[in-house]
């Protein structure tokens, strides 16, 4: 099932936005983070439209990604490839 959001839909769709932590991981690194951004500004998903920042780290065995919804708990993964 596609579900497809009305124009006002997406205009009211707030996107995360990446925290500062971003620009020091690795460009592949940094570019998997902004095609996450860029997908919570997309209605149909359902991590879509409610702000927050996302973070990572580089880590031992890849990176840990934190989220943080602006109306709910931070959570983290940690992701083995970008």
């Amino acid at each position: 099932m596609l579900l497809v959001a009305p124009d006002g839909a997406r205009a009211a769709c707030r996107s995360a936005r990446p925290d500062a932590s971003v620009l020091a991981v690795p460009d592949a690194w940094q570019r998997a983070v902004e095609a996450l951004i860029a997908s919570t500004g997309e209605p149909s998903h359902p991590w879509s439209c409610r702000g927050g920042v996302v973070g990572t780290r580089m880590t031992e065995t890849g990176a840990r990604l934190r989220v943080q919804a602006a109306d709910d708990a931070a959570v983290e993964r940690s992701v083995a490839v970008p």
